[in-house]
């Protein structure tokens, strides 16, 4: 069985199907029929982990958007709560991205 679902918009058809799924680790999808992303996320230790997005070629200028959302999520991993201000990160940046 694959999930499948159709989020709401406006009269566009954004129906998705799960092709490929990792407990924990991996999952790609179909976006109204055709592939899109892939994500994984991959333990580097205790408290490490890069997450990575991957494209079909055929939407590599895609992958701006996807830095950008990774850039978002370390920012919400990485929080420091001894950090002075609310939100402000600690440590490198380690995430990737890559087409497939």
């Amino acid at each position: 069985m694959r999930p499948a679902g159709s989020p709401p918009q406006s009269g566009v058809d954004l129906s998705f199907t799960i092709t490929e799924f990792e407990a924990n680790t991996a999952w790609a999808w179909k976006v109204a029929g055709l592939p899109a992303t892939a994500h994984s996320v991959e333990s580097l230790g205790a408290d490490r982990c890069r997450a990575r997005f991957g494209v079909p070629l055929a939407v590599a200028p895609y992958l701006a958007i996807c830095a950008l959302a990774l850039r978002r999520i370390n920012e919400l991993a990485t929080v420091d709560p001894s950090a002075p201000e609310r939100g402000q990160t600690a440590g490198p940046d380690t995430l990737e991205n890559q087409a497939t």
